[in-house]
């Protein structure tokens, strides 16, 4: 297949390592040209995934023009940059059957809207995937047996995708729940900050258990509410990514509320880290839709209303006692 990468980020340029792994044709649209100039000459992606070789076969370029002949086209840039994306591609020549992959794990703040709700509002005519899971993007680098899950309207599109794309360490399960996978890879990255303050205020392994425990139950109602389904939270997109989201001392929201409790403050990353416009995001639409979330309305207070953490722990160790 020929397959284009939008977004040389880590993970968008894990991910045409592992197609070109797979003998397709790779392009890696960059957002600058002159990254794209750097990773030829040095063969790796020094700022965003160092040491991790970049076969020399895939064609890095910021020119959107390289679309045009594309058969699969992954979507890898972060969710606020998606609306800008779509917009410049609006201008491209696109084959209509150019299958579009979202590897976007965050809310359009602005919209509250999903990737797909964001793709699908320029009126495309391409088909439409979502592709997540938990993919700590240096482990698919450098080949580290992985799980994930596609999920489309059209089972006949997965089926085509597992076919295709023949990833020879990454296993592709399908699902055709496109908002339940969009919502889970959305929800985990706020509950990740929590499981981060969690790490900060030393409460150990118990306490991170207990809080992981309730934030499932609490994410798949929540995502339930908004329109995916319960199993998918049980899944990679859902279960599987939290575990990693939540625990890898890789991930930036998890380290994102682990720096808050010590320094009880926004840290300067902030604005970067998807987790904390989404609790924002969320929190309105759990206020539109009446949907009980108290340990996503904490991270909420703490983040946005000044709520000390150990008063939000105090509030919801003092909750009612109700049945598992």
């Amino acid at each position: 297949m020929k397959i284009a990468v939008v977004g040389a980020g880590a993970w968008g340029t894990a991910v045409g390592i592992l197609c070109a792994r797979a003998k397709h044709r790779v392009t890696l649209i960059t957002q600058f040209a002159e990254q794209a100039v750097m990773l030829k000459k040095l063969g790796e992606n020094a700022e965003f995934l160092p040491g991790v070789p970049v076969p020399p076969e895939i064609e890095a370029t910021a020119d959107y023009g390289a679309l045009s002949e594309q058969e699969c086209i992954f979507l890898a840039c972060p969710s606020k940059a998606l609306p800008e994306v779509c917009q410049q591609l609006t201008g491209c020549s696109l084959d209509a059957e150019s299958c579009f992959v979202s590897l976007c794990k965050g809310l359009q703040a602005e919209r509250l809207a999903l990737p797909s709700d964001v793709f699908h509002s320029f009126n495309f005519p391409n088909p439409f995937a979502v592709l997540s899971g938990p993919t700590h993007a240096r482990d698919v680098a450098l080949g580290h047996p992985t799980a994930v899950v596609v999920a489309a309207e059209s089972e006949d599109m997965t089926r085509h995708l597992q076919r295709e794309l023949r990833w020879p360490t990454v296993r592709l399960y399908r699902s055709q729940d496109v908002r339940g996978v969009e919502l889970a890879g959305c929800l985990k990255n706020v509950y990740a900050i929590g499981a981060g303050m969690n790490d900060g205020l030393g409460y150990g392994e118990n306490g991170k258990c207990a809080y992981l425990s309730c934030v499932l139950q609490e994410m798949t109602a929540v995502g339930q509410a908004l329109g995916g389904k319960k199993r998918t939270f049980a899944g990679f997109s859902g279960l599987g990514d939290l575990m990693a989201t939540c625990g890898g001392a890789w991930s930036r929201n998890r380290q994102f509320g682990e720096d808050w409790v010590r320094n009880q403050r926004p840290p300067a990353a902030a604005i970067t880290v998807e987790g904390y416009v989404a609790t924002q995001s969320f929190h309105l639409l759990c206020q539109q839709k009446q949907i009980q979330a108290p340990i996503l309305e904490s991270i909420y207070e703490i983040l946005y209303k000044k709520l000390p953490v150990l008063t939000a722990v105090e509030r919801i160790l003092s909750r009612h006692p109700s049945q598992e």
